[in-house]
């Protein structure tokens, strides 16, 4: 799978290496934009949007393995050998499992905010939100703000969440493939294996 990407040049004379950037659960490249250019005066910065997220291309499977190897093609494809690589949840077992399958290609790891452990199901309300609510009868964020406003009163959450909807031909639309993301969920938040003793150098970021 060709994914959506966004490259943020090394602004120094010397470049790190390169460092890609994996978003979490209903997230995309965006949301990593400022930190992207913050880590552009050490790193080439390659933020990604993963599958049925963003701009990139929908399927009708998920899963950590399939994800592990679109990263790979991506690195293929821009012919970069082995690179630091950094995932915020749901892209943070992403990479840990990328490590797994791939430790050859990773110079070092960065997991923010997830662990390799089981959680408890916390998405349940947003899922049901983009099922049910129509946003193609919304006229604006506006109107898509406070119909989603009745599952969410974070304004923050809210706006992450609204960043998925783009216009339609009428009102707006979803850009994530909601039903197969849907489906991978439980195992999204099962507890991660692996085949291998990873000796990847790890900096964990978990609150």
């Amino acid at each position: 799978m060709k994914l959506f990407h966004k490259t943020y040049p090394c602004t120094s004379s010397e470049s790190s290496g390169s460092l890609f950037i994996l978003h979490g659960l209903f997230g995309m490249l965006d949301n990593w934009h400022n930190m992207a250019r913050r880590f552009s005066e050490h790193f080439d910065v390659i933020t990604v949007d993963q599958r049925n997220h963003g701009q990139s291309p929908h399927a009708d499977t998920m899963s950590f393995e399939e994800m592990v190897e679109d990263l790979a093609e991506l690195m293929n494809h821009l012919k970069i050998e082995k690179a630091h690589i950094l995932g915020h949840s749901m892209g943070g077992k992403v990479v840990m499992k990328f490590a797994d399958i791939h430790p050859d290609k990773i110079e070092k790891l960065i997991v923010v905010d997830i662990a390799p452990r089981k959680y408890k199901s916390g998405h349940t309300t947003y899922f049901e939100a983009f099922r049910t609510i129509d946003f193609s009868q919304c006229k604006s964020r506006k109107d898509a703000d406070v119909a989603l406003a009745n599952v969410e009163e974070n304004a923050g959450i809210r706006q992450f969440l609204l960043k998925n909807l783009e216009r339609g031909d009428s009102g707006y639309k979803l850009k994530l493939n909601l039903k197969p993301i849907e489906a991978f969920y439980p195992k999204m938040i099962d507890t991660l294996g692996f085949q291998w003793l990873i000796n990847t150098p790890t900096l964990f970021f978990v609150r």
